[in-house]
Order: C-alpha cells, then sequence, then structure tokens
C-alpha cells in the first residue's frame, strides 16, 4: 500500500524505518493513524459494490431473455462456447438467475473469497451473452475486472484485522482502482496516438481546433440522431476546443490519480461529467461505469481525508508542479 504511494507521488521522508509521503498532505496521522477508519470505510465501499450488482444482475434477467428472443446466429465467446451443447435459451436464462443469486450471495457474505469468486465466475458468463451476438459491448467489462480483483480481499472481519491485514485490504481496494482509471487512461493513449500521427502527417487529427466538432458532426450523420448540445459545439469549434484537450488530460493521466487519493474525489466527477457530455453530444452513456465512479473514487476510503482545494490541485500530474510553484510564500508556510 504504501509503496504504491511511494512510486508514483514523490515528496516523502523516511519515518522509523518505512518511506511513507509527509509533505502535501501525506501524514503520519493520514496514513497510519487513519488506517483502521479508511479499513472501515473500504469494507463499506466493498458492500456498496455488492449491493450495485445486486441490482445490475436483476437487471440482466429480462435483458438476457430478450436477447435470447431476438437473437438470431449465437457466436458465443469462449466463457459461453460450452452452451453450443445445451439448449442456448434455457441455459442462458438459467446463468442469468445463477449470477443474481451469487450476487445476493456476495453481498450477505462479502467477506468470504469463496462467495466473491462465485459472484465474480457467473457475472463473467451473465455478461458474456451480449457479447455472444458477433458485436462487443462494454458496460459491463469494467465490472467484471472490479469482481475479479474483490476476490483477493483479505477475508473475515475488518474490524479484527491487524495493521498489516488492514494495509493489504486497501491494497486490493487500490488495485481495483487503479485497473478501473487503466480502461480511462487507454482511452485517453489513443486519443493521443490520433492526435499525433495526423499531427506529424499534416492532417486533422485530436489536436487541431475542429477536432471534436468534426467528430460530432460525423456522428450525427452516420445515427441521424442530433444530441442536445451537439449542435452548439459543431458550430463553434473553438468552444468545443479546449474542452477536448482537457478532456485528453483528464483521461491520460487517470491511472496515475489512483495512487494520489486527494484527488479521487475531484477525478471521480470529472469523469462523471466525461459520461454526461458523450450523452449530450453523443447520446453514449456507460451508467454502470457512473456507479463505479461514486463507488471506487467518490467514496474511496481516502478521499475525505484531505479537504483543502489547494493542496488537492497539488497532486495534479504535470501541472501540480506549476500549481506548486504559482503559490504564494504564504500559502506555503507551514500552518500552525
Amino acid at each position: 500500500y504504501l509503496a504504491m504511494h511511494q512510486l508514483l507521488a514523490p515528496c516523502s521522508v523516511p519515518i522509523e524505518g518505512t518511506t511513507i509521503l509527509t509533505q502535501r498532505g501525506y501524514s503520519r496521522g493520514s496514513v497510519f493513524r487513519s488506517l483502521t477508519q479508511s479499513a472501515t470505510n473500504a469494507e463499506w465501499l466493498v458492500r456498496l459494490y455488492y449491493a450495485a450488482s445486486v441490482y445490475l444482475s436483476a437487471r440482466m434477467i429480462p435483458g438476457t431473455r430478450t436477447t435470447v428472443l431476438s437473437a438470431g446466429d449465437w457466436d458465443f465467446l469462449w466463457p459461453l462456447s460450452w452452451v453450443e451443447r445445451f439448449d442456448a435459451g434455457f441455459t442462458l436464462g438459467l446463468i442469468s438467475i445463477a449470477s443474481f443469486l451469487s450476487s445476493l450471495l456476495a453481498f450477505q457474505f462479502h467477506r468470504s473469497m469463496l462467495a466473491r469468486a462465485l459472484f465474480s465466475m457467473l457475472f463473467l458468463l451473465a455478461a458474456t451473452v451480449t457479447n455472444s451476438l458477433g458485436g462487443i459491448n462494454h458496460p459491463y467489462h469494467s465490472w467484471f475486472w472490479v469482481s475479479f480483483v474483490f476476490i483477493f480481499l483479505p477475508s473475515g472481519n475488518v474490524a479484527n484485522f491487524g495493521r498489516s491485514e488492514r494495509m493489504s485490504y486497501l491494497t486490493v481496494i487500490r488495485l481495483a482502482q487503479a485497473l478501473f482509471l487503466l480502461f480511462y487512461t487507454m482511452t485517453g493513449t489513443w486519443k493521443v496516438v490520433y492526435g499525433v500521427i495526423p499531427a506529424l502527417a499534416g492532417q486533422v487529427g485530436n489536436f487541431s481546433p475542429d477536432a471534436l466538432s468534426l467528430t460530432l458532426a460525423n456522428r450525427s450523420l452516420q445515427t441521424g440522431t442530433e444530441p442536445l448540445l451537439a449542435p452548439l459545439f459543431i458550430g463553434n469549434p473553438l468552444l468545443a476546443w479546449p474542452i477536448f484537450l482537457a478532456l485528453i488530460y483528464i483521461q491520460v493521466v487517470s491511472v496515475i490519480v489512483a495512487f494520489r487519493p486527494r484527488l479521487h474525489l475531484v477525478w471521480g466527477y470529472l469523469q462523471i461529467g466525461f459520461h454526461l457530455g458523450t450523452w449530450l453530444l453523443m447520446e453514449i452513456i456507460f451508467n454502470e461505469h457512473i456507479l463505479l465512479l461514486l463507488i471506487l473514487l467518490v467514496l474511496s476510503p481516502q478521499s475525505s481525508a484531505f479537504r483543502r482545494l489547494s493542496e488537492s490541485l497539488e497532486d495534479l500530474p504535470i501541472l501540480g508542479r506549476v500549481w506548486r510553484r504559482a503559490r504564494t510564500p504564504r500559502e506555503l508556510a507551514p500552518q500552525p
């Protein structure tokens, strides 16, 4: 847990043989004295995740039935390749119900590794149904990977854990946050790639002033839709450009933010704003991702420990250095 902080957050000093962060709000109190409270908060986060999983799994039951009734030729992915030997409709219906029942078990017995592993396995099968018609749908990918990471949470009552077990528990939570945010970083990285390559070729790319406007116009023509704010941004490229560049930055550095808890709350809402924006501009929204952002980032076990916005801004990747240099000596002076 401490090693991951040390890897991506600078300004540390050795204390009692352990290197921990002391500058920019990371103190002995924030890391050790709050360890018990952070672990307790983390357990509530896990319970909330499985409560939301019950809802999603219940919603998948009628969704699976609708898919079965409308399906033509199946193209089962490897987790469901064995279904071809049985009645597909009946078997897929049983899988969706089993996934729902396992989510109830995982919620009630969230301290059991067996219950968490069973849910992860059955949820993978249920989520694969929508991707077995020859296309790929993304809503449940992140939810599954978080469930897989949660399998490795230490079993037992967090209240009875020692310090090492609590740190292990928080490390798994941090790994889930990092893996989830890595998906946003991957998305942002591709945006950078398709900005640099066209720029080098002298073509319009993601760094061009009219990049977002052209993307929205092309999307509207393809789908025949007119999202609420799309006309505004299509007709005003210079309004869209800085927002698009800011989005690319927010996405690219997301995986680093996983290791900077003072940014969790802000980054959670920024990414939720991104999903709201994709609906307003393209009529694309991922409700499951919004739920995960609320659970993993907005309710992050350490995010509530740091409330000063000026201190949070210091942790911004790259831009945080600029902010620290811009602060006045009075702001940088030790507080009484």
